[in-house]
Order: structure tokens, then C-alpha cells, then sequence
């Protein structure tokens, strides 16, 4: 059988380090964007579209698209997007980008590639990724991996504003703002020492002012707009 031709559309921080993980695996993979492309063609048949670009209110148009001019059998969107969306794509498994930015070429690495969707798309894309190198988790449906992304980013959020807020709260005693990181280590230590890693708490930087980048704060927004809770406004108050 001759090699299925793949595309990957969007060459941002994930999509190019997408295109860097696969291209050692597919050599003839090809990739788009504005910017530029990668042998790439405009009227070409491709078996398989990985979609990398951002959210925003074009963002089904623009898939849909490719969608018509390729005729792809398998659509892989790695974006973060609303609960709901990858459905409204034909052929379509959703497979969320864990981990930070800093690195990503190595995070596809660090986690599962989670993939949610049709038990047959689904095998196709996770024998993608294991040629790759990557370890892999399927769910039944794109909308379980669309909210877990979305609740993953909020809980980082939660983190944060508890961490912004613990700081204003000791500045206003004169408390030096490390002291909270290692009181958290501390108590960390002693969970552990009692076989109870389970409670341990994350440990951030002391932060002040907005919570910066481009994924808490708008993946926080999309899951209040699906389920509201106080909880989220706290977050979303220091965006």
C-alpha cells in the first residue's frame, strides 16, 4: 500500500514542533500556513489533515475548508476548542497538546497523546503516533478530550489565582512572599514521608499582576461559557 499522504496545517509553536516530531517518521509529510508551507499542494489529496491552528470564530470555516479542497479520510485537530467542535468536522478525532510551550518537540514525549473520537479513527491516528514514538490514550468521543483540556487549563488557572491572591494576602502583614512556596514544600515532604504523595500541592513562583500567555485564560473562559462558576470568574479577573 502506498504511504498515506499527511498534512499538517498550522506551523505555530505546536504545529512546527509537530511537523519536526513526524517529519523523522514521514519524511514527505507536508505542512501550511500563512507564512509558508512545506511541500505543501494547494491541490493536492491528502489521507490525513492534523489541524494546529489557533481557536477563534473562523476557526470551523478555515478547517472546513481544507477539509473540501484535501478530502481527507482522518482529521486530527490538536487545537484547543469548545466542547462540540471537532464533531462538526467530518472523519474528524480530537487529540489535545499537554504540557508547556517551552519545549514542545519533547512534551509529545513527556505525555500521552490523548485522542478522542470513532474507535476506527482513532486506532488510525494512535498508529500515527506510536510510528512517532508517542504513547497514546483513546476515549470514546472528541468531547471528553475537548473538556479535559479545558478543565486542565482552568485548574492550572485556579493555581494561579490562589497563588496571586496568597501573595497580596501576605504582602499586607509583611510577610515575605517565598515563605508560602516553603511552607507547600514542607508540608509536600511530609505527605510523602506518610505515603500520601496523592495531597500534594503544586509549588509556583509567587506571582503577581495578570496571568499572561495565550492558553489559561481563553481555555478558562471557553469552559465558563459552556458551565459558569465562581470559581472560574476568579481566574478570569486576573486575565
Amino acid at each position: 500500500m502506498p504511504e498515506e499522504r499527511i498534512c499538517i496545517v498550522g506551523l505555530g509553536e505546536v504545529g512546527g514542533a509537530l511537523f519536526r516530531v513526524m517529519e523523522k517518521s514521514y519524511p514527505n509529510i507536508a505542512a501550511y500556513d500563512l507564512l509558508h508551507s512545506v511541500r505543501y499542494e494547494e491541490d493536492g489529496k491528502y489521507d490525513v489533515l492534523h489541524v494546529c491552528i489557533p481557536w477563534s470564530d473562523t476557526f470551523l470555516n478555515s478547517v472546513r475548508a481544507f477539509v473540501s479542497i484535501h478530502n481527507p479520510s482522518l482529521v486530527v485537530v490538536h487545537s484547543t476548542v469548545p466542547v462540540g467542535t471537532t464533531a462538526k468536522i467530518p472523519n474528524s478525532v480530537h487529540s489535545p497538546v499537554l504540557g508547556d510551550h517551552t519545549n514542545m518537540e519533547v512534551r509529545f514525549f513527556n505525555f500521552k497523546k490523548w485522542i478522542g473520537g470513532p474507535k476506527e479513527l482513532s486506532d488510525r491516528a494512535e498508529r500515527m503516533f506510536y510510528r512517532c514514538g508517542m504513547m497514546c490514550r483513546q476515549v470514546p468521543n472528541s468531547e471528553q478530550t475537548e473538556l479535559l483540556k479545558l478543565l486542565c487549563l482552568a485548574h492550572y488557572g485556579v493555581d494561579i489565582a490562589f497563588n496571586r491572591y496568597a501573595t497580596e494576602i501576605l504582602e499586607t502583614i509583611g510577610a515575605p512572599k517565598e515563605i508560602l512556596a516553603e511552607w507547600d514544600r514542607n508540608y509536600n515532604e511530609g505527605v510523602t514521608l506518610q505515603n500520601r504523595g496523592h495531597l500534594s500541592r503544586p509549588i509556583l513562583t509567587p506571582m503577581k499582576g495578570s496571568i499572561g500567555g495565550h492558553c489559561v485564560i481563553p481555555g478558562t473562559q471557553k469552559l465558563s461559557d459552556l458551565v459558569p462558576n465562581n470559581l472560574l470568574e476568579e481566574v478570569l479577573k486576573y486575565g
